[in-house]
């Protein structure tokens, strides 16, 4: 479920501007749909992901993006 609303628009064009792009490029090329998602939660049920996500992927990355290969995988 991708986020709705003024709130996930938002979030789509801070993480656009900061990959330099424009919202509809991130959106359907840059940005994992569950990820936006997250745009639509309460910030204490993001929270709750977090902790029950086991970090993911090689040693040499870094701790948040090991996090978030373990929450793609969760959602998977």
């Amino acid at each position: 479920m991708v986020a709705r609303g003024w709130l996930g628009i938002k979030v789509l064009v801070e993480a656009a501007a900061r990959l330099r792009d424009t919202p509809a490029i991130s959106r359907s090329s840059c940005i994992h749909p569950a990820v936006l998602s997250l745009a639509g939660i309460a910030p204490e049920k993001r929270a709750e992901w977090r902790v029950g996500v086991r970090p993911a992927g090689p040693g040499r990355l870094r701790s948040v993006e090991r996090r978030l290969l373990g929450f793609l995988a969760a959602v998977a």
